[in-house]
């Protein structure tokens, strides 16, 4: 789970970024979710353009729903754009901020 001031570093760096992504008229297809679910775990974060959606379904369902099947972070949804962050223990590529509990600094 990430933090709010997680998401706005994820967000600051994804808004230089462009679109590695398309979902289209074909949807989400396991092609696809295969080749993000790589891109995740070669960068960590990815943007992805939405152009076609099915009918009766939001970005932001959309963007859930690929966020679970990819045990990805949904960063935030602008649009038709999509932004993804997944974590890859193995080579850190996105250092984010830490978290800072207040309840032990309260307590120093």
């Amino acid at each position: 789970m990430l933090t709010s001031k997680q998401t706005a570093f994820l967000k600051a760096i994804a808004h230089q970024e462009k679109a590695k992504f398309q979902i289209g008229k074909n949807g989400v297809t396991d092609a696809l979710l295969d080749g993000i679910s790589s891109y995740l775990k070669a960068h960590e974060l990815v943007k992805i353009k939405v152009f076609e959606i099915e009918d009766g379904l939001t970005i932001k369902d959309l963007a859930i729903d690929i966020a679970d099947k990819l045990k990805a972070d949904l960063v935030s949804t602008l649009g038709k754009t999509i932004v993804l962050f997944r974590r890859n223990p193995q080579n850190v590529k996105i250092v984010l901020p830490k978290t800072t509990d207040k309840k032990n600094k309260s307590n120093n």
